[in-house]
Parts: C-alpha cells; structure tokens; sequence
C-alpha cells in the first residue's frame, strides 16, 4: 500500500479507492498449495526422462560453466515403494563432475521443474496469469512437446499399429456394406473403464521392447479380442 502514496496527485479519496480495490482482490493462499506441483514432478520423473536431460543441460552452464549435448546424457530413475527416487546417470563420464557435485547438479535441475510446476498451479488455482522466466522456456516447451507426443492422435494409431503388429492380431479389415454398426455399442466400448485404460496404457509402450509388449499383452489379448468379437475393423480407431 505503501507504494500508492508514491503516486504523483492521488488525493485521499482517490487512495482509499485504490486500496479497497486491492483488498478486495487479494487472494489467500490456498491450503494445499503445491500437493498438485509435487505429484507432478513425481510424473515428470517417471515419464518424462527428456524433460530432466532438459534441466540438465540447462543446469550445468550455471553452475559449472558445461556445455553438454543432450544427445550425450543418460538418465534412468528407479522409485522404490516409499515414493523416492534414485537415479542413474553417465555425467561422471562425459563431465569431470564428482558425484556430489552430480547429485547437486541434479537437485537444481529437478528443482527448476518444480518451480515451473509450481507457477503452472498458481495460474490454474487462482485462475491468473504468472510470469515465466527465460530458463522456463525450454522446459515448458519439452512439457508441450511430451504432451503433444503422448496425446496426438496419428502417433497413437501408430503405437496401435505397432502393438497389433507385435501380437499379431487378426486382420479386421471388412467391406463396409458387409455389416451393420451399433454406434450407441460402439460408443459405449470407447467410453468404457477397460477402454480408458487401454488408452492411457498404449503410450507406454514407447519405454519398452517388443518383447516386453508382447508378453505383457498377451494376458490382456483374450479381452481385447473379446470387445471387438464383431467385425468393427475401421471403426476400432474409434477407441484410440
């Protein structure tokens, strides 16, 4: 309020105006603030490893004056039961980094995406618009990029395809005269519980090998199979 009083020709109606305008919108901070922040880098953590090379490289120039290829960096996290983190990484052999100087490497980094996190709730919780800073930028649009990637629809049908071609799944293609469609069944499957799951599930077939794909699906061929018993061919796009 202080600030107001700097203002060259506010008279004392004029102040008290001003300053029931802001008290009128200055909003608590909420409880629970940075729950949603925190479950959020937890899932940067374990679905977005390009993200964490990102605040590396991003890092390193900081604080130790390293330029490093984010083509060059591994990074692999493993989570225990009790919702920590270990990671693994080969910057001892591309950096002449010590491993404590690592760890502090990785801690900054890993803090930077929670500080974006953080300013990406504020804006959703008190529906406003917060400033970014530069370093934010490449993050944010590695954020996008992963989003884009793991949503868009013609890499979905690519993952699908990858996974029909891994199990060998039936060929359904059929002429479009030879059968009629329930759209109210068919929408009905895309909306159910078990079609949601497929659907959240598919992207993470990009982390793992076909083999690994086709023994874990083999469990779940007999449901799949059992929904599209009918001869829907095109139309099972529909469930992507």
């Amino acid at each position: 309020m202080k600030e107001i009083h700097k203002i060259n020709n506010i008279n004392k109606n004029e102040y008290k105006n001003s300053k029931r305008k802001i008290m009128s919108n200055i909003i608590n901070r909420q409880e629970k603030m940075g729950e949603l922040s925190n479950e959020q880098l937890k899932c940067d953590i374990r679905n977005n490893p390009l993200l964490i090379k990102r605040a590396i490289v991003h890092t390193l120039p900081k604080m130790h004056n390293l330029k490093i290829n984010i083509e060059n960096i591994n990074f692999n996290s493993y989570e225990s039961e009790a919702d920590e983190f270990t990671f693994e990484t080969n910057l001892s052999k591309i950096t002449s980094l010590n491993n404590n100087e690592i760890h502090k490497v990785i801690e900054r980094a890993l803090l930077s995406i929670g500080g974006l996190n953080i300013r990406i709730e504020e804006m959703n919780r008190f529906n406003a618009i917060s400033g970014l800073k530069d370093d934010d930028l490449p993050l944010l649009d590695e954020k996008i990029n992963f989003l884009n990637k793991y949503f868009n629809p013609e890499v979905q049908k690519k993952r699908l395809h990858r996974l029909f071609n891994i199990i060998d799944f039936p060929d359904l293609n059929f002429e479009c005269n030879s059968d009629s469609i329930n759209l109210t069944k068919l929408i009905k499957i895309r909306n159910s519980d078990e079609c949601k799951e497929f659907r959240n599930w598919l992207p993470e077939i990009d982390k793992m090998s076909d083999v690994e794909i086709k023994e874990l699906v083999n469990s779940m061929q007999a449901k799949i199979s059992s929904i599209i018993h009918t001869k829907l061919g095109k139309s099972f796009r529909f469930l992507i």
